[in-house]
C-alpha cells in the first residue's frame, strides 16, 4: 500500500522540481540496493533474492545486461513506472527513501519525538 501511496505524497510534496532529480549513481547488491540523487539525497533498501536456490540474484542478472541503464533516469520516472519486476520494485523503493530523506532530516525537532 505504501508503494502505490507514496510516490503521490513525494509529488506532492516536492512539485515541479521533481522532474529535474535524476538517479546519478544505483549499486544494486546481494544484500542492498543503494542510490544517490542528483539533490544529493540517498537511499537504501534490502534486495530480495528471488531464487534462493540458484547461484546468483536474478535482479543482479537483470542488471548485468542493461548496466548503467538507470543512471541519469530522472526520479519522476522511476516513480511512475509500473513495479512489473523485482528491479523495478527496488529501485522505486530507493528513490523514495531518498526523496524521503530530505523531509525527515528538516522536520522541526518537536515532530521527531514519539
Amino acid at each position: 500500500m505504501a508503494i502505490k501511496e507514496t510516490p503521490d505524497l513525494l509529488e506532492s510534496l516536492y512539485g515541479d522540481t521533481l522532474e529535474h532529480i535524476t538517479i546519478e549513481r544505483i549499486v544494486v547488491g546481494v544484500c542492498f540496493t543503494g542510490v544517490k540523487l542528483s539533490n544529493g539525497c540517498g537511499g537504501i533498501s534490502y534486495t530480495p533474492v528471488a531464487d534462493p536456490h540458484g547461484s546468483c540474484c536474478s535482479i543482479l542478472n537483470t542488471m548485468g545486461r542493461k548496466r548503467g541503464a538507470l543512471k541519469g533516469t530522472s526520479v519522476d520516472e522511476s516513480l511512475q513506472s509500473s513495479p512489473a519486476t523485482p528491479l523495478r520494485t527496488v529501485v522505486k523503493i530507493v528513490v523514495m527513501n531518498a526523496l524521503s530523506a530530505f523531509f525527515t532530516n528538516n522536520l522541526p525537532e518537536a515532530s521527531r519525538q514519539s
